[in-house]
């Protein structure tokens, strides 16, 4: 969960360049201790379709959901192989909720009000 809180705070404080792989858009967030690279998911569909289809996700890397105002969200995992942590993140930057997510589960994990991204990575 550290890990968590650590790159919350890199997200916002030393984002490395977007760029782009097909029609996927990535940033690398780089630290001394660690580097991840994250996926962008900013539209309707991509936030839709996240991690779905997946067998795998690199151990460095995750998905990151950005929605237009803050506000109340949820997640299940319909179609997701992969077990998955997510934070939810206010538009300060500060995880404000952080919860595991069971792959397959149609359960919904709502997060607080006021959440403006979420940020899914491998469990642990």
């Amino acid at each position: 969960m550290r890990v968590f809180v650590f790159f919350a705070c890199l997200i916002f404080a030393n984002v490395g360049a977007v760029a782009s792989q097909g029609s996927q858009k990535h940033i690398k967030i780089v630290h001394p201790q660690k580097s991840i690279t994250v996926e962008l998911a900013e539209t309707y569909d991509e936030r839709a379709l996240g991690l779905m289809f997946r067998d795998s996700l690199c151990a460095e890397c995750g998905m990151l959901f950005t929605f237009e105002a803050p506000r109340q969200v949820a997640f299940w995992m319909r179609n997701t192989y992969i077990p998955l942590d997510i934070a939810y993140i206010d538009a300060s930057g500060k995880i404000v909720m952080i919860a595991a997510l069971e792959p397959l589960s149609e359960q919904s994990v709502k997060s607080p009000p006021g959440v403006k991204y979420a940020l899914e990575m491998n469990r642990g």
